[in-house]
């Protein structure tokens, strides 16, 4: 992703405006790129929390897992599309579709280890494991709302991509029933 960012093209000797000028066409790819690597890396705390809990894995879920992955792969070219174009529908809708996948992804993973497998403990009950997988709901429906109200307000889209990564931001321990 911080391929993307270009070091402003300046005069040898530039002056404070010509620089701030030239920082300020800057600013929305930082933002972008910073809001970006903190929802990837909150991916991926959960993704190793979550495959610390397994005791073992089979082909199914690295399958999930590698689905999960490819829409993380995405994550810089939708940074950079929005990055380069703050205030183009299309860029905040495609942003946030990707988030979308990557999150029903996690989630799509999560249903299959937690309710159709044995790779998870048996010490995780019933009711902790309907929580765990609960927890990701919120995300597929915000980005689903940061997808679908960008061409009624941007605005909406990008406090969605600020404000849900807070709720994700520090992992919650599971407790065993």
């Amino acid at each position: 992703m911080v391929l993307e960012l270009r070091v402003p093209q300046l005069a040898e000797h530039f002056t404070r405006a010509e620089f701030l000028q030239e920082g300020q066409h800057l600013l929305p790819k930082l933002l972008a790129y910073a809001m970006s690597f903190v929802i990837v890396a909150i991916f991926w705390v959960n993704h190793h929390g979550f495959f610390h809990a397994l005791k073992k894995s089979d082909g199914k879920l690295l399958w999930y897992n590698n689905f999960l992955l490819f829409w993380l792969s995405l994550v810089p070219f939708a940074t950079a599309f929005m990055g380069e174009h703050p205030k183009c529908v299309e860029a905040i809708m495609c942003y946030g579709f990707v988030l979308l996948m990557a999150g029903l992804a996690f989630l799509l993973m999560g249903n299959y280890v937690l309710f159709k497998s044995d790779l998870i403990s048996n010490v995780i009950g019933e009711e902790t494991k309907k929580r765990i997988y609960r927890r990701n709901f919120p995300g597929v429906i915000l980005y689903t709302t940061s997808v679908l109200s960008a061409p009624f307000s941007i605005w909406i889209s990008w406090a969605i991509f600020f404000i849900l990564p807070l709720y994700y931001f520090l992992p919650r321990q599971v407790e065993m029933e």
